[in-house]
């Protein structure tokens, strides 16, 4: 058998290899974290949907939308609810504001359209009861 080309290491060499063994693996656990680096707007994005802030941030702006569509006074007596399956569910304090706002739906709708964050709502069903 010949003599493989790989030099001999000796005993000081290995010596030295040892000792710089945590200032390589430093750099390489590095490298590695410097590959797995994810953008910050990607980790924001899976916080977000993992618990739910998504949901509560565009019902903040569906409130909001709705105060300026109907106005701070029918507001101050109706609140937009769950939206599902297109029909946005509204809480008013009283069956006149249920009424009025009935009569007004097709307009509600048309400007919560343009306006409002969620885009598909189809329709509204009132319903009486305590608003928060």
């Amino acid at each position: 058998m010949t003599e493989s080309s790989t030099p001999k290491r000796s005993v000081s060499d290995v010596e030295q290899i040892l000792a710089d063994f945590p200032e390589r693996q430093r750099r390489e656990f590095g490298r590695r974290r410097a590959r797995d680096a994810k953008p910050v707007k990607e980790i924001i994005v899976k916080l977000v949907t993992r618990h739910g802030l998504g949901r509560i941030l565009a019902s903040e702006e569906l409130a909001e939308s709705w105060r300026n569509i109907v106005g701070a006074q029918i507001a101050a007596h109706s609140q937009p609810g769950n939206l599902r399956r297109g029909v946005l569910e509204i809480h008013v304090t009283h069956s006149v504001f249920k009424q009025e706002l009935q009569y007004q739906s097709q307009q509600i709708l048309a400007r919560l359209g343009q306006e409002a964050p969620v885009r598909s709502i189809r329709s509204l069903r009132f319903r009486v009861g305590t608003i928060h």
